[in-house]
């Protein structure tokens, strides 16, 4: 598989998907790049809580926080 096959197989499953839960995404990378029009289609898409994800939290994801810790 290439790379840009990969992106295509990615987005498709982003777009499938009723939630994305996203651990780490680099702004301007590939994943990012899913993220965004995930984002843009209005789903739901969370990342960790923690400050390497303030630049996802600030493009529309939410923070995933454990309730029951």
């Amino acid at each position: 598989m290439t790379a840009a096959q990969a992106t295509v197989r990615n987005d498709m499953v982003a777009a499938l998907a009723a939630t994305l839960i996203v651990p780490y995404a680099s702004q301007g990378g590939k994943t990012w790049e899913t993220v965004l029009q995930a984002i843009r289609r209005g789903d739901r898409v969370f990342t960790l809580d923690n400050e390497e994800n303030e630049d996802l939290s600030a493009a529309g994801a939410k923070f995933y926080r454990n309730e029951t810790e």
